[in-house]
């Protein structure tokens, strides 16, 4: 508004007086002192990229000066800022807008990116954590969300990478991904390590969490194998003061599956 206000007294000096031949010098006075506040306040206010405070102060006294010098109108003023003045600020202003949404865009993208395994393009360790310390706060002040945790991990990882290398072990990974997601949808589920993977239980999914846990169990035999361990528990409001403990069942009864079926397929690592 500012800078409308000073453009449109720059082109009509005189507007609003009934006669502009009449205009006197209190009038005139009054006028360069209002067009004079306008141009410095359009000087020092606007942000400028890559100009310093020193310059705009420097441009603010040198507009002081020029209009102490005789009578000098609203429109004289105009012409010695000029509208390339004006306008230079508010393309560095422009400038400076496109340069933020750009940086604003890029660090979404890098969020994206730390928030997501670049692999299997499921929620990664670190989103996994926020997620565990939002609901560690929730718990510490009293609320006590219903929620389950399930733990998986991949069997035959590592002796398909030192067998048929690491390409196929990455295949692997998917595959076994592509089955939790299936079931449980793709923002439920978290790669916290190389082969071991947390799917989030809440709402629908944690009320029908046993007849999906049956269709995770049928998924994941192939061919006669299992491609992963599982392990879960409920979040147990008497006894559980943070996600941790819950992770810590479903992950030892992950591994009481594991072993179970390492000793029915013993050479499968």
């Amino acid at each position: 508004h500012r800078v409308e206000d000073f453009l449109e007294l720059r082109d009509n000096p005189h507007q609003g007086t009934d006669d502009r031949q009449d205009a006197d010098d209190e009038d005139d006075a009054r006028i360069r002192e209002r067009a004079l506040d306008l141009a410095a306040h359009v000087v020092v206010t606007l942000p400028v990229v890559a100009e310093t405070v020193q310059d705009r102060i420097k441009l603010r006294e040198d507009v002081r000066v020029a209009s102490s010098q005789g009578r000098m109108s609203g429109w004289i003023i105009g012409l010695l800022l000029g509208r390339s003045i004006i306008t230079s600020r508010l393309s560095a202003i422009d400038a400076y807008n496109r340069l933020k949404d750009q940086s604003e865009s890029e660090l979404s993208r890098a969020l994206t990116r730390a928030n997501r395994d670049p692999l299997t393009n499921v929620n990664s360790r670190s989103s996994y954590e926020a997620l565990e310390t939002e609901l560690d706060e929730k718990i510490a002040n009293g609320i006590k969300p219903e929620f389950a945790l399930i733990v998986c991990d991949v069997n035959g990882l590592k002796q398909v990478n030192d067998t048929q290398g690491h390409g196929e072990g990455d295949r692997l990974l998917i595959r076994s991904c592509e089955v939790m997601a299936k079931v449980f949808g793709n923002e439920q589920v978290y790669r916290i390590g190389g082969d071991e993977f947390v799917i989030f239980l809440q709402g629908e999914n944690y009320t029908n969490r046993s007849a999906l846990m049956e269709e995770l169990i049928r998924s994941a035999k192939v061919n006669g194998s299992c491609l992963f361990a599982i392990g879960m528990a409920d979040f147990d409001v008497h006894n559980d003061k943070r996600v941790r403990h819950v992770f810590i069942r479903a992950d030892s009864t992950m591994y009481e599956n594991k072993n179970l079926y390492h000793k029915i397929l013993p050479s499968i690592r």
